[in-house]
C-alpha cells in the first residue's frame, strides 16, 4: 500500500514458503541456467563497431527509409518555412534556422541507426553536431571516420572576396578544400531549391558528389594561416588559385574570406527612448557571429588535415559583430 511520502510499503509475509517449495525453485532456476543460459545480446544483432562500417552513397546498397529520410524528408525542411510572426526581425530569422538545424539533426540520427553505412546520414551528422557546444567530441568522430575513408565534409558556403552573389559547396578532405558551385549541380546561384527534386544538389551537399570535378582544388599544404573569427574563416595561402563562380564570376586570390554556413548567430535590438519620443531613429539592431561554433569547426579541420601543426592558428574570435 502507497504511504503518503510517496513509498510502498509492502505486507508482512504470512510465513516461509516449505523446504521442498524452496529446492523445488532451486533446481528450477538452476535447471534453466545450465541448459538455457541467462540471456545475452545476440552477436547476430550486435550494431558493428564503427571501425567496420564502410560508408556508401549507393541507394541500391542502402535501407529505404534511412535513405529516404536524408534525400526526401531533410530537403523538406530547409524548403518549407516554420510558421512564425515578425521574421523581418534577424532573430526570429536565426531561431528558425537553430529549429530547421534540430529538425535535420533528429532526421539524420534516425536515417543513421536504421543504417549505419549511409554516408550521407553521417556526414550531416558531421557537420551538425558542430553547432552544437556539447556535441563537439561526437563532431569530431564523425569526422575522423568519415575522413579515414577518404570521403570529405561538404558546406554550404559564400567565399566574399570571389563572389558575395553566388554559393559553393565546399568540401573538406584530408588533402584539400574543393570547391563546387551551386551551379554544377543545376541550382540557382543562391539559396535552396524551392521545389522537390534536385537529388543530385541533395546528395552532393550530404557527401555524395557523383562524377563532378571541382572549379578549384586548394591544397591544405597550400594553406600558411587560418583564422577563426564571427563569421568567417580567413586562410592565407602560399600561392595564388584561379576559383571561378556559378556566375563566371573568376578571381585569383592568395587569401580566402568564407563562411562555412551552419552554424546560427544571434540578433539583439538596443532602445533610445528619448531620441524615439523626440521623433528620430533611436534603436539598433546588432548581429553576432557564431563565433564558437567557427572555432570548433577550425579546431576539428585542422587535427584532421594538419596533425603536425604546420597551419598557423591566432586565438580564435570571442563574441562581438565584424568578420
Amino acid at each position: 500500500m502507497k504511504t503518503p511520502a510517496g513509498e510502498y510499503n509492502f505486507p508482512e509475509a504470512r510465513g516461509r514458503p516449505s523446504l521442498k517449495m524452496e529446492m523445488q525453485l532451486m533446481w528450477a532456476f538452476l535447471f534453466f541456467w545450465i541448459f538455457t543460459g541467462f540471456p545475452t545480446p545476440s552477436p547476430a544483432v550486435q550494431n558493428p563497431p564503427h571501425s567496420a562500417v564502410r560508408f556508401t552513397c549507393d541507394p541500391e546498397r542502402m535501407d529505404p527509409e534511412s535513405y529516404r529520410l536524408v534525400i526526401r524528408e531533410n530537403p523538406a525542411v530547409w524548403i518549407h518555412p516554420i510558421p512564425r510572426g515578425l521574421n523581418f526581425f534577424p532573430q526570429n530569422l536565426f531561431e528558425e534556422q537553430f529549429e530547421k538545424t534540430l529538425l535535420i539533426t533528429r532526421n539524420a540520427e534516425r536515417a543513421r541507426k536504421l543504417d549505419p553505412t549511409n554516408l550521407m546520414a553521417q556526414v550531416i551528422l558531421a557537420r551538425s553536431f558542430l553547432v552544437f557546444h556539447d556535441t563537439f567530441a561526437e563532431a569530431r568522430d564523425q569526422w575522423r571516420r568519415i575522413l579515414d575513408q577518404g570521403y570529405g565534409i561538404p558546406f554550404d558556403a559564400v567565399v566574399y572576396n570571389v563572389d558575395t552573389g553566388a554559393m559553393f559547396i565546399l568540401r573538406v578532405t584530408r588533402e584539400a578544400l574543393d570547391f563546387f558551385t551551386y551551379a554544377q549541380f543545376g541550382v540557382s546561384h543562391m539559396g535552396f531549391p524551392k521545389e522537390p527534386g534536385h537529388e543530385t544538389f541533395w546528395r552532393a551537399r550530404s557527401g555524395c558528389i557523383d562524377g563532378v570535378e571541382p572549379v578549384a582544388s586548394v591544397k591544405w599544404t597550400d594553406v600558411t594561416e587560418m583564422k577563426s573569427k564571427h563569421w568567417v574563416q580567413e586562410l592565407k595561402l602560399k600561392k595564388k588559385y584561379r576559383i571561378v563562380s556559378g556566375r563566371g564570376k573568376e578571381k585569383r586570390v592568395n587569401r580566402l574570406k568564407i563562411a562555412f554556413l551552419a552554424g546560427v548567430g544571434h540578433a539583439e535590438i538596443t532602445v533610445d527612448w528619448t531620441r524615439v519620443f523626440s521623433g528620430r531613429p533611436g534603436w539598433k539592431v546588432y548581429t553576432y557571429g557564431p563565433a564558437d561554433y567557427n572555432a570548433r569547426l577550425r579546431s576539428v579541420i585542422l587535427e584532421n588535415v594538419d596533425p603536425e601543426g604546420r597551419i598557423k592558428a591566432p586565438p580564435a574570435a570571442k563574441r562581438g559583430v565584424g568578420w
